[in-house]
């Protein structure tokens, strides 16, 4: 309720795009599942559990934006065939996830050397990192 009805007052402001909610997630998820059955204690096939953790919980985040997405569109149908509101009276709502990439962050100094050597070319700079998250908020 709360986008829907910021979403309609954003529509009467002036050349006013709409709402987005974003929100960071990581590469991570790409190997992640979600364990339903005791989600709080997540082992991957490693044993890992921060890293299976980690990832899984980037993995609910993306899910969650998917849902959030849906539902919000199902308010906003629901509002429009209520003639509560035309096509055009109402802002659109669009959730994201976005990765920045992998970025050198102050994690990597504690890794090992040899590693550090290997993966600094593929890194990005923290700047070049959000600037990803900013084009998803504003661009």
């Amino acid at each position: 309720p709360l986008l829907v009805s910021t979403a309609l007052k954003i529509k009467s402001w002036n050349n006013a795009e709409g709402v987005r909610v974003v929100a960071v997630s990581s590469g991570a998820h790409k190997s992640a599942t979600i364990h339903w059955a005791d989600p709080f204690n997540p082992l991957n096939k490693n044993g890992s559990l921060l890293k299976s953790s980690y990832g899984q919980s980037k993995l609910a985040q993306i899910m969650h934006m998917r849902e959030l997405q849906s539902r919000i569109q199902k308010t906003l149908e629901e509002k429009r065939s209520e003639k509560k509101v035309d096509a055009g009276g109402i802002a659109s709502i669009k959730c994201f996830s976005v990765t920045p990439g992998a970025v050198w962050t102050n994690i990597i100094p504690r890794t090992n050397i040899i590693i550090k050597s290997l993966i600094w070319v593929v890194m990005r700079s923290p700047l070049i990192g959000a600037q990803v998250i900013k084009m998803a908020c504003i661009d």
